[in-house]
């Protein structure tokens, strides 16, 4: 996150602060390409970046009808919304993921 500009970040915490309660439970969508082990390299990547055991994170998979792509919805227990922009930060680094929100 650090090239990213700051104001930006300012904006995006008070959104996510006005919509959401924190400490509280955080819903991710993320879709990414369908291939081996990369659905628990997202979790514990995401898992790592909370300072949370992949254990703690449910999530839920369904494939696309030509099974390419997967998309994953995954729920975390967060303190804080930082922790969000943590994780959005840790996901833009990743190869097999196409998108996410």
């Amino acid at each position: 996150m650090a090239d990213e500009d700051p104001g930006e970040n300012e904006r995006l915490l008070a959104l996510l602060e006005s919509q959401h309660d924190f400490p509280g439970s955080y819903s991710f969508k993320i879709f990414y390409r369908n291939q081996p082990a990369t659905g628990d390299a997202i979790v514990a990547a995401i898992a790592a970046s909370c300072s949370l055991p992949p254990s703690s994170l449910s999530h839920t998979l369904r494939a696309s009808s030509g099974a390419r792509f997967v998309s994953m919805t995954l729920a975390a227990e967060l303190d804080a919304a930082t922790q969000v922009l943590e994780v959005y930060a840790v996901l833009r680094e990743l190869d097999s993921v196409i998108s996410f929100f």
